[in-house]
């Protein structure tokens, strides 16, 4: 059996850095296709937000090789920067 898409539900949109409005995607599982031709489908998760409409859309990417994919919106590659906030460790009483 080979994976064949990744099955990805959109959970909202987010202004990109062009100014465009983008959709956000969380990937929750796998097409996968034997050598028969048979498709099959696991889900990994169950998303529960639906459009206005009340209805609940997947979609199907193709899969990106591991080390391509795009890192997840609003996690930061560096750490964040220390913020002084008046505390230091000496001030801890344990």
């Amino acid at each position: 059996m080979s994976k064949v898409y990744d099955v990805c539900a959109s959970t909202g949109s987010y202004i990109g850095q062009d100014g465009q409005e983008k959709q956000r995607w969380i990937n929750i599982g796998a097409v996968f296709k034997n050598d028969e031709g048979r498709v099959s489908i696991k889900l990994d998760s169950i998303p529960v937000r639906t459009n206005e409409k009340g209805e609940l859309w997947l979609s199907c990417f193709v899969p990106k090789p591991r080390n391509q994919q795009q890192p997840v919106q609003g996690v930061r590659d560096k750490p964040a920067e220390k913020k002084d906030d008046g505390f230091q460790d000496k001030d801890i009483p344990f």
